[in-house]
This record gives C-alpha cells, sequence and structure tokens, in this order.
C-alpha cells in the first residue's frame, strides 16, 4: 500500500532539515497547516507542484513508484544482486564438478573449460 502524501512530505521535509516553520514561510501559510498538510491522504495538483520547488523533489515520481511498485531501495536491490551472483557461482561449481566426473567415467582429460 502506497504512503500517504502527507507522510512522503514529512519525511522530506525532515531529510532536508527544514523545519515545518520554514516549509510554512515558502508556502505562505502556518506551520498548523503544515502539520495539517502532513497528515493529508492527498493534496492538488498546484500545491503538489509547489512542494516539489520548494523540497526539491519529484513527489510525483516518487509516489507514482510506490504506487506501482517501482521505487526500489538501492542496498535492497544491490543486496538481491549479491545472492544471485552467490548462487550463480554455487551452479557454476556444481556445474563444474558434474561435467569433471562425466569426463572422468568416460576416460576423458579432467581437464574442462567452463565458460562463464
Amino acid at each position: 500500500m502506497a504512503k500517504m502524501v502527507g507522510v512522503i512530505i514529512k519525511e522530506r521535509r525532515e531529510q532536508i532539515h527544514m523545519t515545518k516553520s520554514a516549509l510554512a514561510r515558502a508556502l505562505k501559510c502556518s506551520p498548523q497547516n503544515v502539520e495539517s498538510l502532513e497528515n493529508r491522504k492527498s493534496v492538488d495538483f498546484e500545491l503538489a507542484e509547489k512542494l516539489c520547488e520548494i523540497l526539491d523533489f519529484d513527489l510525483f515520481a516518487y509516489y507514482r513508484g510506490h504506487s506501482f511498485g517501482k521505487q526500489v531501495d538501492n542496498e535492497e536491490l544491490q543486496l538481491k544482486l549479491q545472492e544471485i551472483k552467490d548462487k550463480y557461482t554455487q551452479l557454476l561449481e556444481k556445474h563444474t564438478l558434474l561435467l569433471e566426473r562425466f569426463a572422468l567415467q568416460n576416460g576423458q582429460s579432467k581437464e574442462i573449460q567452463v565458460i562463464s
């Protein structure tokens, strides 16, 4: 389930170390309005555009990514890639051992070249 837009706005504001008061000044509203904004499920397009500019953040791309499951944590992706590499290495080693056994059973040289 996608995060509420207000939560995303709050997270970004905190990430760039911006206070509610500073965001309120940039939006020309009160800090109470920012508090309300950070609890919203949605915002209108005009406000979203202002927030993108103020927070130096593409809210649309971020939200769309979460909505469609396309936003990927880079560290998580790196871990998955390493797991795949490790499994590939294990499979290659097993495959090489099987080829060597097959070659020995058929009286062939133990020298097997595996192209990876």
